[in-house]
Parts: structure tokens; C-alpha cells; sequence
């Protein structure tokens, strides 16, 4: 089944073709699927109720807002703009989750904050410069165990330049660079 509307759709709707259809249902129309995150669940993540957006499919959130993971889940399903239904939402997440969750952009600017739940492992501090350049709110890597690793440019970007920044407080900072680096640039990271 192809279905190529290119209005706004109720995800209900979808997720209601997709649960009684035993074939792939998909969705070719450039179209904005709106709903509760439970019910844009239902049409574009849950296996026996999804359809499949071919084309990049926006999303808006109707009544409440989803979780990272939940938007992670969602973005990747849908490949088109986010609205959500509250700017100031907050998220908690790992650093993977919350890249994938923000990756291809919401709709408005995000102001809630963001924590990287992360407690243990390596983060590309341009995973969170992906981040940071996504909302207006504060972004926090906080735990000791993470290590930040990347190149001088990118872990400034990362922790240390005001418009692009997650607050790290503890933590390491692994630096990639193989030729020489002002000390005034490390001085500045740590």
C-alpha cells in the first residue's frame, strides 16, 4: 500500500492502515503525521502497526512530548522536521541517543535542558556540538567516568566556546592532534 497524502495526517490514521495491512504500507506523500508521541509511535516505530516514510515525513506532537529515547525512535522513522509540542521540553539521554534524536532538526528552537546520562565511555565531542547546535538550552556531560576526545578545534567547540558548549564538569579530555597546538588553545580547554 502506498499512500500519498501531502497534508497533515492524524497518526492514528496511519497506524490504523498499517495494523490491518499485511504488506508494507508506505508513505510517498510529503506529509506532517500529528498525534500523541504514543500514537506517532504506534504509526511509525511499533512493528505491527508502522508505516514506512520513504520521502521525509514531519512530525508534530500533539498533548505531550516524548521522551529522548522515544524522539530518537521517531526522527529516525519520520527524516523530516520535529514540532514539538513544548519548546522548553527537557531530555535525558545518552550522547548516541540524543545525537540521533535531535539529528535532521526540530521544527522551533529547543530551550529545555539536555543531560547526556552517560557514565562511562568515550564521547566524539563532535556528538556534542551536534547537540548543542540543536537547542538553546543548556546541554550537561557531567559524569566523571566519560572521556571527551576529539581534536583541540572540536573539543572547544565542545566544552569550551560559549555558542557550541556542553557544561562538563568532571571527566577526561582525550585531544587527537598530531601536530602542534597553541598552549593558549589547551589552556583553555583544561
Amino acid at each position: 500500500v502506498r499512500l500519498t497524502d501531502t497534508g497533515t495526517v492524524a497518526a492514528t490514521v496511519l497506524s490504523g492502515i498499517g495494523a490491518v495491512t499485511e504488506g508494507t504500507v508506505t508513505v510517498n506523500g510529503a506529509m506532517t503525521i500529528s498525534g500523541s508521541t504514543e500514537e506517532i509511535k504506534n504509526a511509525l516505530v511499533t512493528e505491527n502497526s508502522k508505516v514506512i516514510a520513504t520521502t521525509s515525513a514531519n512530525v508534530t506532537f500533539v498533548g505531550d512530548n516524548p521522551t529522548g529515547a522515544e524522539l530518537a525512535d521517531i526522527n529516525t522513522a519520520a527524516g523530516g522536521t520535529i514540532t514539538l509540542n513544548n519548546d522548553a521540553q527537557t531530555f535525558t539521554g545518552t550522547a548516541a541517543v540524543m545525537k540521533e534524536a535531535f539529528t535532521g532538526g526540530l521544527a522551533n528552537t529547543q530551550t529545555g535542558a539536555v543531560t547526556i546520562s552517560d557514565t562511562e565511555g568515550t564521547i566524539a565531542a563532535t556528538v556534542l556540538t551536534d547537540i548543542t547546535s540543536q537547542t538553546d538550552g543548556t546541554v550537561t556531560a557531567a559524569a566523571a567516568g566519560i572521556t571527551i576526545t576529539g581534536t583541540t578545534t572540536d573539543v572547544k567547540a565542545a566544552i569550551v566556546t560559549e555558542a557550541t558548549k556542553a557544561v562538563m564538569t568532571s571527566g577526561k579530555v582525550r585531544l587527537t592532534d598530531t601536530g602542534t597546538v597553541a598552549a593558549t588553545v589547551l589552556s583553555g580547554i583544561g
